[in-house]
């Protein structure tokens, strides 16, 4: 009898011994049902949101605990009640990328906290939005205009099970894209369409939608001002919130394909007006151009600016208005088109004149597949050996020192005008260093937590990735 107690016991203290990686949540939210299931899936189960043998098991201290066996390297997961709409979320009920461990084949012991689920905590209550369109912050910082925005994001609905990586499209009026309850009039229903096509074979893209600045829209939406209006003049601080924090923040935190051939960028009436300066701007970081019924009336300097921009770049242009809006749309969709023929755009725009068409969210929702099938129709898609191989030949490495008081910056070279701007995972700034060759940069002043690091050169971003600072 006292033998079989003592292999019992030995059987109770070995165990977790022998579990490679013990995941242990030590706090749920106070939404979470009685008596519910916790499961975790990530790439060490197909990322399978009810897989019965990955279902936490309960402690008597009140904690869920797990043991996972997984290969030396990268461990992603996430915590859901048994389905993807029941995933966890952030603070605000908001979506959160996945959790991600480097393990190193010791066994391992992880604390973690659920803090909210998507579909308790979420303020989605009256929502129309698929349960794939989350929303990435309710207060992003803008920087560069001294403001906090929402934002969207759409996800194909492979996103979470394919490790594959997706074109991403910026658009404008992030509001209008997705869901009734807080679009000025009508929905485009962008979700519904791109989970249309993807189930007809699309292979998936990611919508990164930024709400418009409500009465700020003029101001944002044009980088010239109308005196008659008294409005506008902010639109390049705008751009370059998209081209240098936002879209580095989207690359680091989501599997995009960030180069220009699978980036782009879409708007309506002034949001294609910012949207069309935003591709002359920087061809390359937009290679797709959405322009539907452009407000060019706002700001004639349009057209020189276009004529001053010639070709340097392949873009695809998707040009659209609507007989419905008038003769001034048309006839000002008509000489931008032609500006663009005369300095080499001519092979690359499908100019459309739709015989209706209102100036409506309707209108543009209904013309939505269209400009996206032309655009990205017949990409080459880099498989994914391709895909990793570009990841390992990334030139540039940052790498902090074991106590997170020295950040290396490798393989710069000694380049003038480099900088390095830090920011926290919402967008604000925390640090910005001057750099030239390999000298560390001191960031023990930084504090613990997750930061985005962005290498900076000629006022583009051409190096983003995540830091965790972690001292004791």
């Amino acid at each position: 009898m006292k033998f079989a107690i003592k292999i019992f016991l030995w059987l109770c203290i070995s165990v977790p011994l022998q579990a490679q990686l013990v995941v242990r949540v030590t706090s749920l939210p106070s939404s979470t049902p009685e008596n519910t299931s916790i499961h975790v899936a990530g790439n060490f189960n197909q990322w399978r949101a009810d897989d019965p043998n990955y279902k936490l098991s309960d402690n008597e201290d009140g904690t869920k605990t797990i043991s996972l066996y997984p290969p030396v390297g990268k461990v992603e997961y996430k915590f859901t009640r048994g389905s993807w709409e029941t995933a966890e979320a952030g603070v605000d009920g908001e979506y959160i990328p996945s959790r991600t461990y480097q393990y190193d084949g010791k066994p391992s012991v992880v604390n973690v906290s659920i803090l909210a689920w998507e579909d308790l905590d979420g303020r989605r209550a009256n929502s129309t939005a698929a349960n794939n369109v989350h929303v990435l912050s309710y207060h992003f910082n803008m920087p560069q205009l001294g403001r906090e925005r929402r934002i969207w994001v759409y996800l194909p609905p492979d996103y979470e099970t394919s490790g594959k990586r997706y074109p991403v499209i910026y658009m404008q009026d992030g509001q209008n894209l997705f869901d009734k309850s807080t679009a000025f009039a009508e929905e485009w229903g962008v979700d519904e369409t791109m989970n249309k096509m993807f189930a007809n074979g699309d292979y998936g893209a990611i919508i990164i939608g930024v709400d418009n600045g409500g009465w700020r829209r003029m101001d944002e939406y044009s980088p010239w001002y109308n005196a008659e209006l008294e409005a506008g003049g902010e639109g390049k601080n705008y751009v370059d919130f998209l081209v240098n924090t936002l879209k580095p923040y989207i690359d680091a935190t989501y599997r995009t394909l960030p180069a220009k051939d699978y980036t782009g960028i879409m708007g309506s009436s002034m949001g294609a007006l910012i949207t069309h300066y935003a591709a002359l701007e920087h061809p390359n970081v937009f290679g797709k151009v959405g322009v539907l019924s452009p407000s060019f009336w706002f700001a004639p300097e349009s057209y020189d600016h276009a004529f001053n921009h010639r070709k340097k770049d392949d873009i695809k242009y998707y040009m659209l208005a609507g007989k419905g809006e008038g003769n001034e749309m048309v006839s000002g969709l008509n000489k931008m088109t032609e500006k663009l023929t005369q300095v080499g755009y001519a092979s690359n725009v499908n100019k459309v004149i739709h015989n209706g068409g209102s100036h409506s969210e309707a209108f543009w929702g209904s013309e939505f597949e269209k400009a996206y099938s032309w655009l990205f129709s017949n990409m080459e898609m880099p498989t994914q050996n391709e895909i990793a191989a570009e990841e390992v030949e990334s030139a540039i490495k940052i790498t902090p020192n074991s106590a997170f008081s020295k950040l290396y910056i490798e393989n710069l070279g000694n380049v003038e005008g480099a900088e390095v701007h830090i920011t926290s995972t919402d967008g604000k700034y925390v640090r910005k260093f001057s750099v030239f060759g390999d000298e560390p940069l001191d960031i023990q002043n930084i504090h613990k937590g997750t930061h985005v690091v962005n290498v900076i050169l000629q006022n583009r971003v051409i190096h983003s990735e995540k830091l965790m600072v972690n001292r004791g």
